[in-house]
């Protein structure tokens, strides 16, 4: 009887850990589908969480555009341009600047505008 109620309690306790592991995974998934693959070439691209998942906001201009997060988890920047990040809207605060070619799929960076540059250096 002793063994029958700790397997019950293992199992009830393996359930209320993939019921919570399940609610989780479908918060970002309704969001967006994690995948570096959602960067289309010449852009730059940030996501809201680490390992490119999250919500992906991407930029193809000079012209400062809203990030819509408040930090960036991931960043790719598959432009042949420099590209700046930064910390305020509108192009104000600090500024975080990547490299054309750099991918980083674990950050913590203020984002909540960004850009790409005219130059191909930071």
């Amino acid at each position: 009887m002793r063994r029958t109620a700790r397997t019950g309690a293992v199992v009830a306790l393996a359930t209320a850990a993939a019921l919570t592991a399940t609610a989780g995974v479908a918060d970002d998934v309704a969001v967006t589908p994690a995948s570096a693959s959602q960067c289309p070439a010449a852009h730059l691209c940030v996501w809201s969480s680490a390992a490119y998942g999250g919500a992906v906001h991407t930029v193809s201009s000079t012209s400062v555009s809203s990030t819509g997060i408040l930090l960036a988890r991931s960043v790719w920047n598959r432009s042949s341009y420099a590209a700046n990040v930064y910390s305020g809207t509108a192009g104000a605060g600090s500024a975080t600047c990547f490299e054309p070619g750099e991918q980083i799929s674990s950050t913590s960076v203020s984002a909540r505008s960004f850009r790409l540059l005219t130059t191909t250096s930071c």
